[in-house]
């Protein structure tokens, strides 16, 4: 085949295959986070592990993801982050605009080598902070809250995070967590 012919051909193919690869996802849903946002599940698999903390995901054959295993090997303070966390983007951070917000995290401490406490943190850069707040574990799952309230949104204003440091100690103790959720108190 003449040169001529061959790339604009391949660059016709290369095109329709990044074309209908982009559109195999179908529409996106609109999520609204008046609505509030929650992780269990399989979305357990989103969350994002920072430096100095591990994540396993643990199931069974029937839902092979319930829960998920942290620890930490740092302290906060040594790797400052939002430990294993939940990133929302800028449409969560001006639809909470100055409203109080709940966040919960249902865990209990570790089957194996468990950690004698953790921390829970929401934090938006810049604003609307909460400092670690410090939980002690129980054997089985329960419900940890921190209430806060997200300041006035400015333009620019990008995720808000939203997380927990399994072991403040760094020494590697577990904690078992089935869920993280935040909502609007109305």
């Amino acid at each position: 085949m003449k040169d001529w012919l061959f790339y604009p051909l391949i660059g016709v193919v290369f095109g329709a295959m990044i074309f209908v690869a982009l559109r195999a996802g179908g529409p996106q849903e609109k999520v609204n986070p008046l609505n509030g946002y929650e992780v269990s599940g399989t979305m357990l698999q989103t969350l994002t592990v920072a430096p100095g903390n591990t994540m396993v995901l643990k199931g069974d054959s029937i839902n092979p993801i319930t829960y998920a295993v942290m620890s930490a090997h740092l302290k906060p303070e040594d790797a400052p982050s939002a430990g294993i966390f939940v990133m929302l983007g800028g449409d969560y951070s001006k639809a909470y605009e100055g409203k109080t917000l709940d966040l919960k995290i249902r865990a209990r401490a570790g089957q194996k080598k468990p950690s004698e406490s953790f921390l829970i943190g929401f934090f938006r850069p810049g604003k609307g902070r909460v400092n670690w707040q410090r939980f002690t574990p129980t054997p089985e799952f329960s419900d940890y809250e921190i209430r806060t309230e997200l300041g006035p949104y400015t333009p620019g204003d990008q995720e808000i995070y939203f997380g927990i440091w399994p072991d403040p100690k760094g020494e590697q103790g577990t904690l078992e967590v089935e869920q993280y959720s935040l909502k609007i108190v109305e």
